[in-house]
Parts: structure tokens; sequence; C-alpha cells
């Protein structure tokens, strides 16, 4: 977390295979409330992994903390950022479709706001570069690809759902002061 060199953050999905790594990469440096939509103390007992390779989260003890957070549901994600210095938002749901709008998109939304809200410092909101997803509107023959091209989520619903909330995430940096 960049400009935040030390003190607390809050990880929502911290439950899934990216938010394992950062948790393991994060909790000697800061002091982390880890969040997910189900128990993190379940998905580690059921082993409940996203494929077979991908990792765990560990169970950090105190001062680290574990918390069920639902992003869709505003006020939980607004007590999760109380008293933290940065966000982590690498929440995700692909297959279901009203759901998958519901995390990627109204979700971004209330982690951006409780963040702004919440007065912290910096947002890290995570999501894919949607320039070669393989259909008639993305750049997938093209080469040699700049990093500024506009991005091209076409029709699949995954792609716009994170397309949108990363949007979200942009507004709430130039609207709020809000660091992402």
């Amino acid at each position: 977390m960049a400009t935040v060199k030390s003190g607390k953050g809050v990880i929502f999905g911290a439950g899934g295979p990216v938010g394992a790594v950062t948790t393991t990469a994060l909790k000697d440096h800061y002091t982390l409330r880890c969040t997910d939509a189900m128990s993190i103390d379940r998905i580690v007992a059921e082993e409940r992994r996203q494929s077979d390779t991908a990792p765990l989260p560990e169970l950090l003890e105190a001062p680290h903390e574990r918390a069920v957070v639902d992003v869709t549901d505003y006020q939980q994600v607004r007590d999760a950022c109380e008293g933290m210095d940065a966000a982590i938002n690498l929440t995700v749901l692909r297959s279901v479709l009203d759901k998958a709008f519901a995390v990627n998109t109204v979700g971004a939304y209330n982690v951006a706001k409780a963040a702004a809200d919440a007065g912290l410092k910096r947002l890290i909101h995570t999501g894919p570069f949607h320039s070669r997803m393989s259909h008639p509107a993305d750049y997938w023959q093209d080469h040699q690809i700049p990093d500024d091209v506009p991005l091209h989520p076409g029709d699949d619903l995954y792609a716009l759902s994170k397309y949108l909330g990363g949007h979200i995430t942009r507004i709430f940096a130039e609207e709020r002061g809000l660091e992402v």
C-alpha cells in the first residue's frame, strides 16, 4: 500500500486466492481486518478453494481481525472500514448474473464510498485489464497494445461488471480525493 507505510488495512475478499496471498504478504507490515462474504474460518476448515491448487487464507491471530462482510451491504462495508487507514477490494463473482453485478459493481461502489466516507487514505481496487477478451470489440488480433488503450469489456457480464466497478472507483478518486 504505497502511501500507507504502516497502520491498519481492511481486505475485502480475503478468503479467495488473491486475498490469501495478499494477506500473507502484508501481515508483518500492517494490522489487517480480513473480510469475506463467508467466514474465513469456515473457508479454511472446509478447504473451500476456488481451484485445486488455489491457496487457502491464513487464520491470522490478534492484533489482526477476521469478519464476515457482504460488500453489497453498504453498512457492513462502512463498519469494516472504521478505524482503517487503507482498503483493498479483491472481491469478485463471475458466474451468477445478478449476484455478479451486485458484487463486482455495487460492491465496488460500496467499498469506494465507505472508504471515502471513513476518511481512508488509500484504496486498492482489483480487476482485469479488458483489452484482450476474445470478442469483436477487443484488440485480440492487435500487437503492441499501449497501456493507455481504451478498455473494451464487450458483452461479457464479468468483464462489464468489473469494468463498471473500476470506473466507479476512479470517480471516487477524482471527486472525493481518495488515492486509488
